[in-house]
């Protein structure tokens, strides 16, 4: 019977949040409202009787809404995201967080409630809702706006600093007085959490993904996904944290795989009926006769969370050096309290120590003033245009001064690289002390909890530890050396020892038996310092290739690149054809002559380079290549484009003939698409959406060779099926979205006068020989060559023919 309750109600639930999204895209309107009206409808206090059977059932449901939010904005939030907006979102969340508590706690004062229910009072105002700010940005797509990556920004610091909050209040309920013993205790566990989380996944989930990928079962990678986000979000409840925090972690690691696009496409249809879910619970639990019963409270409250969370988070983006439109946007999209606000509530509820009205209170709250989050947000732009007009021109001029001031400040520590070094030193020492302090946690908590070898378990696990930990101490030794030389080395040797007898205390065994083990690790030590050392540098090549610095934010997109050579030489820029990415260049990159500087990239949409809009075209890719250059402040620069990254190259020439110097076209034409052209484009856009990648790039590669290749060569062609494999659905689409819809730049060919070869393979089936002698024809001074043995990929199938002549061309036209 509860089973079929159980059905039932989330057959209603679906039914009614299905016509209410329904009218809600047929009105244009935000769709989480109509999942939270959808649960107001529901019941259980709308008259005349509840439509749901068992709540609890529905709460469930709606926690996977969370965890599948959260998860879907860390695939979204990576590490270069975090690194870019960190501290301005710390900024903003602490001085939002202080200046909401103390609002807060004055408003609970003047309506004469407790003074513990105040302290609550304004810890519940503190925190925005992540799930409901992801959602609405989403539904407005917004989430690749700079504002929104603040906000993400603030929303991560906000969360990590509520638990601290959390610790805090319970401190204060329980003994009446704030401890601050607890709070550090929280502080450092949420610490070691979060680092031990972040590197083990660095070093172990990139390689699981990549080996699950070989199967090329979507469904295996998907289980694999979905294991891990729940899994962790498991072990993040198991210490005490958030499964919010734990599934925001899993999918921030997920996120520095190749194989993100993949699986953000398999989570996707998952995650928005289970965040629908959610919000119709949200909507659950408004009660119309609380709300009549409390209407002045909650219409203050509601007007100091918009009001005060519009002003705190827009001072404190300001303050952080965020020019002040942009700040002014998060502050609108900050302006309401959601599921942190609920579980602090809970909190005091469950320690009987706040009024039975402070819950229902916050949900009344929260649910107007989400309401009220898709109106904020699109009213940000006209009030900034407002402010603009009515402030005095002074007022003006100080905040633009301001905020240069500010990020002439963050240039200048940037600028820095002595700084940035030694900087670069402690981080990493910090690091290693927190993995050093978590293994032996690790230990005392298994020595806890597993008894299988009596008394010997204690032992076992520290001397299992100490082995563990013999890489990190001889890293950390070799920094402190390096920091401040053997004095500094042999300082820290002994406050090393000191730390490790405080941390593992509960499992030293005897005297006698420490110096012994201790003296056996020192010899240990001592002979394979070399293979610690290696061990070490390994994973830390291994993390920092994961998370590869090598990324700009250019027209809202992360773009991906590699360097070769000399910085400063002569520069060449590779742009990869279609649906490939940079990692075709390999061969190219490495025979550049010494006095030249190779970069190769992923255009936006392939490889490891984020879409950032859903529709771009070849205007876009040339105006990407653009500003990589302004980023790596190149003034000119050859460029070299295989098929697409041809049709971006003459694009790029004709739009910005003073950036270039020289350029290669490879297997490229010139013409748009024919009308039968873009009706095949329609048919492969067509097979992507409904078979997936694998289908289009198996059918997309057959012309791509040439048949010696295929017998003489037979794993390139399963290599570069691979890589195409790997791109994301999104990607491919977009790209053929550009491909078809391009413009032809024939009538610019007799204007290029920059030195131009022209590479073409024997038997390129897709752009043939006759296109390459008709671009020869029509630029003036151009060199031609033909590929011998090779197909549409010349540069790969016979890449010493191909870089014989482009080294040539280089030496002949750049080389002083």
């Amino acid at each position: 019977m509860e089973s079929l309750n159980f059905i039932q109600d989330l057959a209603v639930v679906m039914l009614v949040a299905g016509l209410v999204t329904l009218l809600f895209r047929r009105l244009k309107q935000p769709v989480v409202l109509g999942y939270i009206i959808a649960g107001f409808i529901l019941g259980p206090h709308t008259p005349p009787f509840s439509l749901i059977k068992n709540e609890e059932s529905i709460h469930t449901l709606s926690d996977l809404g969370i965890i599948f939010l959260m998860f879907s904005l860390g695939l979204h939030f990576s590490l270069r995201r975090i690194k870019q907006v960190g501290l301005s979102s710390l900024i903003a969340a602490v001085i939002e967080i202080i200046f909401m508590v103390v609002i807060g706690y004055g408003l609970g004062r003047y309506f004469q409630w407790s003074e513990i229910d105040s302290i609550f009072l304004g810890a519940i105002l503190a925190i925005s809702s992540t799930t409901i700010i992801v959602k609405v940005l989403h539904d407005m797509d917004l989430t690749r706006e700079k504002f929104a990556e603040l906000i993400f920004g603030i929303l991560v610091m906000e969360d990590i600093l509520a638990i601290a909050l959390i610790a805090l209040l319970s401190s204060i309920a329980l003994t009446g007085t704030l401890q601050i013993e607890p709070v550090v205790d929280t502080l450092g566990r949420l610490g070691m959490f979060l680092t031990v989380t972040m590197v083990l996944g660095l070093l172990g989930v990139p390689f699981l993904l990549k080996y699950v990928a070989r199967f090329k079962s979507n469904e295996t990678l998907l289980i694999i996904v979905l294991a891990l986000c729940f899994g962790v979000s498991l072990l993040a409840i198991k210490l005490g944290f958030s499964m919010a925090l734990g599934a925001f972690l899993i999918g921030v690691v997920i996120a520095e795989v190749r194989t993100i696009g993949k699986i953000d496409h398999l989570v996707e249809p998952i995650r928005d009926m289970f965040s629908a879910i959610f919000f119709v619970t949200v909507g659950l639990m408004i009660d119309p006769q609380l709300l009549a019963q409390y209407i002045v409270p909650i219409t203050a409250i509601t007007v100091a969370v918009i009001v005060g969370k519009v002003l705190t988070c827009s001072v404190g983006t300001f303050a952080a050096g965020t020019d002040l439109k942009t700040s002014m946007r998060v502050g609108m999209g900050l302006a309401q309290i959601g599921e942190f606000s609920f579980i602090i509530a809970a909190l005091g509820d469950s320690l009987d120590v706040t009024s039975p009205f402070l819950y229902p209170i916050a949900v009344t709250v929260s649910a107007v003033t989400t309401l009220c989050t898709p109106y904020l947000i699109r009213s940000a732009d006209p009030l900034v245009s407002l402010f603009d007009r009515i402030a005095p021109k002074a007022w003006l001029k100080g905040i633009d001064r301001y905020s240069r001031w500010v990020h002439s400040l963050s240039e200048r520590n940037r600028q820095n690289t002595a700084r940035q070094k030694i900087m670069g030193q402690v981080w990493h020492l910090l690091l290693d002390l927190v993995l050093l302090t978590a293994l032996f946690f690790a230990a005392d908590f298994v020595a806890e909890h597993v008894n299988v070898w009596g008394g010997d378990i204690n032992f076992s696990c520290w001397i299992a530890a100490m082995v563990l930990s013999l890489p990190l101490l001889v890293s950390i030794l070799k920094k402190l050396n390096m920091l401040g030389g053997w004095a500094a080395s042999l300082s820290g040797l002994i406050v090393l020892g000191g730390w490790i007898h405080i941390i593992s205390a509960t499992l030293f065994p005897s005297r006698d038996i420490v110096v012994g083990s201790v003296v056996v690790l020192v010899g240990i030590t001592a002979l394979l310092w070399k293979h610690f050392s290696r061990i070490y540098s390994h994973a830390q090549k291994s993390i920092e290739t994961t998370i590869n610095p090598q990324y700009h934010q250019i027209n809202n997109a992360f773009l991906h690149f590699v360097e070769q050579g000399k910085a400063g030489g002569v520069p060449v820029i590779f742009i990869h054809g279609f649906p490939l990415d940079h990692t075709m260049w390999t061969p190219q990159l490495k025979a550049l002559p010494p006095w030249s500087f190779g970069v190769a990239y992923d255009v936006r949409g392939l490889g490891e380079s984020e879409m950032g809009v859903d529709h771009y075209t070849m205007e876009t890719y040339a105006d990407d290549l653009v500003a990589l250059m302004d980023y790596l402040k190149l003034k000119k620069c050859v460029i070299c484009g295989l098929s697409m990254g041809g049709y971006i190259a003459l694009r790029a020439v004709e739009r910005n003939p003073e950036r270039f110097m020289g350029l290669v076209l490879c297997d490229t034409r010139s013409e748009a698409d024919t009308s039968e052209s873009r009706i095949k484009r329609g048919e492969q856009l067509k097979l992507v959406q409904e078979k997936g990648v694998s289908a289009f790039v198996k059918e997309f590669a057959k012309l791509f060779y040439d048949p010696k290749t295929l017998s003489s060569n037979p794993k390139l062609p399963e290599r570069i099926l691979k890589q195409m494999e790997a791109s994301s659905p999104k990607g491919i689409e977009g790209g053929i979205l550009a491909l078809a819809v391009r413009s032809d730049t024939t009538e610019g060919l007799s204007k290029i006068k920059i030195p131009t070869l022209i590479l073409v393979g024997e038997h390129d089936a897709l752009t043939p020989v006759a296109n390459a002698k008709s671009l020869h024809q029509k630029i003036a001074g151009s060199e031609l060559h033909i590929i011998s043995d090779a197909g549409h990929l010349s540069n790969l199938e016979n890449s010493k023919e191909f870089n014989q002549h482009l080294v040539a061309f280089l030496e002949k036209h750049f080389h002083a």
